[in-house]
């Protein structure tokens, strides 16, 4: 073997453990790249997961609480008087109203019957 030959299987034999290297070296990176991309989205997620979990708790609260007032509505609603009572009175005031629009008249004339006597009263004493 002549020294051109030596060297040509040295440069190739460096050149096959330089490529077994690098692929070694890319393939392992490549593979702890994806092992740390996966952790850091599996916490995220986790983190994510809490953060939704205390504001779906902290909303199930509030919902409760806006279900508890609702139901107090509710009920002070049932005992709140109907279109019905609401008629029914307003036909009560009318009648009310009418009742005491005769008083006022029959007082009047009362009141006017009472006058005239007055006034004969005044007349006849002084004769």
């Amino acid at each position: 073997m002549t020294p051109e030959w030596m060297k040509l299987i040295w440069d190739v034999v460096v050149s096959l453990i330089s490529v077994a290297a690098f692929l070694v070296a890319w393939f392992g990176r490549r593979d702890q790249a994806h092992k740390l991309a996966i952790e850091k989205v599996a916490q995220d997620l986790a983190k994510k997961s809490a953060d939704e979990s205390s504001h779906y708790s902290s909303l199930k609260d509030e919902i409760a609480d806006m279900g508890e007032r609702i139901g107090v509505v509710e009920e002070n609603v049932k005992h709140l008087p109907t279109a019905g009572d609401l008629r029914a009175l307003q036909q009560s005031i009318n009648q009310l109203s009418n009742g005491i629009g005769r008083l006022e008249g029959a007082q009047q004339g009362t009141t006017r019957q009472v006058d005239l006597m007055n006034s004969y009263l005044m007349r006849t004493e002084k004769v």
